[in-house]
């Protein structure tokens, strides 16, 4: 599985959380080697709760086809659906 996005301390954070909650997923830079690319896309912090910002994960697989998307303003629940859609469709294929 390969992350995209910016090299910066939450693309850190996100792979952290992938080995925390998805130790049987193996994480790397290199797309050619992924089977499955996430997409994390962070939002603006609002004017109203300035430190709080939600989290938007897309899982797609070889094909560029969607397979899970999530967004939550904590990042456990949106990693967790994420392994278990790479997991699952692993295990398929």
């Amino acid at each position: 599985m390969a992350l995209t996005g910016p090299t910066s301390s939450e693309n850190i954070e996100v792979m952290k959380a992938f080995l925390k909650h998805c130790p049987a997923v193996t994480v790397t830079s290199d797309r050619e080697k992924a089977d499955f690319i996430v997409r994390l896309d962070r939002e603006a912090p609002s004017p109203v709760t300035p430190f709080v910002r939600g989290n938007k994960v897309a899982v797609f697989n070889r094909d560029a086809d969607l397979v899970y998307t999530n967004s939550s303003r904590l990042l456990a629940p949106p990693v967790k659906g994420a392994c278990a859609a790479v997991t699952t469709r692993s295990r398929v294929n």
